[in-house]
Formats: structure tokens, C-alpha cells, sequence
């Protein structure tokens, strides 16, 4: 498959050193070798959910079959870190310097509340700042896969979906929703503490997996996303720990109950700790003191795959520069509805019981036929 000029012309550019959209720059100073917000190109429909598959723009290039594919699986040793620690990073990068550039643009598009982007009646939910009542500001929204063709082809990146069968016992692998994190510059907010199945088990037997994919470098003082080795084994009555924020329990309790139509309304809390100090028992303070929260410094471009009920959390941006990521969540095929109603907004409604098989919004991103899964290590956690 043919690489598109304009993905080309971004590469040699990177190549070359010559500027491209900076980090933070907006939708006015975009370079005009970016895509814009809303862009169609080859005639694709308006909302990418109607795509399914890579589009025909050739943002992620041709899909790897073989031996080229193999090459791409996690190594056993990966495999065991994750088993491990409930969470293990990518050793090379899984974007490339132009496709890097037009996702942070897509991301501050999304993230511009002066000029709102064009396609905000797709998301599922929309924050423009989740840290609402402190000094501080954390961007964050779900279903803009269906809003930019950077943001859509992403969720079929070979050097992601193969290890997330991997990590999913060798299942095939499906979409389950995506999710943008931005902190600005200077006042970028702290993301608690929590385990994703938290707000997740409404869906179910647990079969799920988060890519977190940093679009800049990470460190302390940006913000860095931590984990907590070994958390992904804390349970509470069998299922995940409660969410640290009695709000967000509160709404969320309330958007199940009817038919998930207030789904958007659970959200994070400011209160970084609130999970150590209101919810954890004394074993697994202990656990957290001898194994303390760690980070990957995931690099721009790199990504960090995570059991779904790894404790993680990430304090605020104090840098002179935007932290940003985007994030992969999938479950494997067989995964069921656990509520009926509409699992997100905009999502058609589902049967409690019923398969998510849904190729429009869930759909199949690895095919386990396409390798041979015998030659791969699979993790067993």
C-alpha cells in the first residue's frame, strides 16, 4: 500500500529536522501539511465509526502478515514482566514522527474550546476540564476514534493489536472505547489513582486491556503516568476495587440504573490519594510500600499496555509543555454486556447478557488468524 504524499512529506520532513506543528500549537497555526479538523479525505463519511478497518488515507500503512508480523510480538520476557507487575511498555516506538504530528494536532483540535472542532456531536463524553473547581486542568474525552482519521487508524496498529491478543491469552482482540488525556503547560491536573475495570464492570467476564500511547515524552515533573506493580491482583468480592471517588460511584450507580444515559457523568476526582486513604486495606498498603509506584518515562511515540485492574494514576504537568496521550481500550472477543441499556452515549442500546459483537462500534482490531499464536508468548494473569 502506497504511503499518501502528505504522510510522506511529514516523514522526510521529521527526517530532515524542518518544523512541523509544535507541541500545543491550535487548529489557526497548524502546519498545512496536517490534516485539519474534520478533514474527509478520499471521501470517507463523517463518522469513522462507518469505517471498519484501517481507512484508505494509509495513515497506518499496509497490514503485516507472517513472519513481519511476528516480529512485532512482545517477547516472552515482556509477557512475564506483565504477568508480573500487571503492566509492561513497547522497547521501540509504535508511531512514527508524522503520524506523531498529526495526532497531537488532532488532540489540541479536540481540545480547543475557543474553536470547537467540528465533529464533538460524535464523543461519548466531552471534559474539557475534568479538574473543574481547583487551579488546575485535565482535558479528556471518549469516541473521537470516530471524529479524525489519525485517532480512527490507530485502533488497528499492528505493533499494538498483536500484543494486546498477546496479553489477552491470545484472543482476538476487540474495540472497546478509546480515551485523550491532555494536561496543559504549567496547571495540568493530577489523574487519581484507580483501576480501569472499576468503571468498566458493566461489562464483563473481566477480559480487558488499556494501551496508554504518549504523543510527548513523559517525566515527573510532566506528569508521567505510574503504576503500582502487582495491584492487578487486588480484588474486592471478586471484582474490582471501588472507584476512589464517592461522586463518580454515585454517578455512575445512577447512569446504570437508567440505561446509561448519565454514562458521561462518571468521571475522576482531583483527590490523588483518595484510593490509598478511603479504600485500600492494610495488606495492600503494605504491598504499595514494599513495591511503591513506578513509572515507564514512556518517550513520545511509545506505548504501555496495562491489566484492567492495575492501580495507576499520574500527577499534575508542571512543565512548560503540554503532556498528552491517547488510550486503547479493548476486551476480548466474547465479552458481554453486563446492563442493559446503552453501554456510552451514542451507543445503540444492549440486552443484559448480550455478546458485544458489534462490528460498528466494537469492532474485531486483531484477528488471531493472522499469525501463528503458538509462536508467541501469551501472558496467563
Amino acid at each position: 500500500q502506497a504511503q499518501p504524499f502528505w504522510l510522506k512529506l511529514l516523514e522526510i520532513k521529521a527526517e530532515l529536522g524542518l518544523s512541523m506543528s509544535p507541541p500545543g500549537s491550535r487548529a489557526r497555526s497548524r502546519s498545512p501539511d496536517l490534516l485539519p479538523p474534520g478533514a474527509r479525505p478520499s471521501g470517507l463519511p463523517r463518522d469513522l465509526a462507518e469505517v471498519v478497518g484501517p481507512t484508505s488515507t494509509g495513515f497506518v500503512g499496509a497490514r503485516l502478515s507472517g513472519e513481519a508480523l511476528e516480529r512485532l510480538a512482545l517477547t516472552p520476557e515482556q509477557v512475564e514482566i506483565f504477568n508480573r507487575d500487571g503492566f509492561v511498555g513497547t522497547e521501540e516506538p509504535v508511531l512514527s514522527e508524522a503520524q506523531l504530528a498529526q495526532l497531537r494536532a488532532d488532540v489540541d483540535a479536540l481540545a480547543d474550546q475557543e474553536r470547537p472542532h467540528p465533529n464533538l456531536d460524535l464523543l461519548h463524553e466531552l471534559h474539557y476540564n475534568e479538574a473543574k473547581g481547583s487551579d488546575t486542568v485535565l482535558f479528556h474525552c471518549l469516541g473521537h476514534w470516530r471524529c479524525a482519521v489519525s485517532l480512527h487508524d490507530i485502533l488497528y496498529l499492528d505493533a499494538v493489536t498483536l500484543p494486546a491478543s498477546q496479553l489477552l491469552q491470545g484472543r482476538p482482540v476487540r474495540f472497546w472505547h478509546d480515551q485523550c488525556f491532555s494536561k496543559p503547560d504549567g496547571h495540568g491536573a493530577v489523574v487519581q489513582w484507580h483501576q480501569d475495570y472499576s468503571y468498566w464492570d458493566r461489562t464483563g467476564p473481566m477480559a480487558h486491556l488499556t494501551v496508554h500511547i504518549a504523543l510527548d515524552d513523559q517525566t515527573d515533573e510532566n506528569g508521567a503516568l505510574h503504576w503500582v506493580p502487582g495491584s492487578h491482583r487486588w480484588t474486592r468480592n471478586g471484582g474490582p476495587l471501588p472507584q476512589a471517588a464517592q461522586i463518580a460511584r454515585e454517578k455512575m450507580k445512577t447512569a446504570k440504573a437508567t440505561g446509561g444515559e448519565a454514562m458521561e457523568a462518571a468521571s475522576f476526582s482531583t483527590d490523588m490519594d483518595a484510593l490509598y486513604n478511603n479504600v485500600l486495606n492494610d495488606e495492600e498498603r503494605k504491598q504499595w510500600a514494599e513495591q511503591p509506584p513506578r513509572s515507564l518515562y514512556l518517550k513520545a511515540g511509545h506505548a504501555a499496555f496495562h491489566h484492567a485492574l492495575t492501580v495507576h494514576g499520574s500527577w499534575g504537568n508542571k512543565s512548560a509543555k503540554p503532556r498528552r496521550a491517547v488510550v486503547l481500550n479493548f476486551f476480548a472477543h466474547g465479552t458481554r454486556s453486563y446492563m442493559a441499556g446503552s453501554l456510552m452515549k451514542g451507543l445503540p442500546s444492549v440486552k443484559n447478557g448480550q455478546v458485544l459483537d458489534d462490528g460498528v462500534f466494537h469492532p474485531v482490531v486483531f484477528d488471531t488468524t493472522r499469525v501463528d499464536m503458538s509462536k508467541v508468548a501469551v501472558a496467563t494473569v
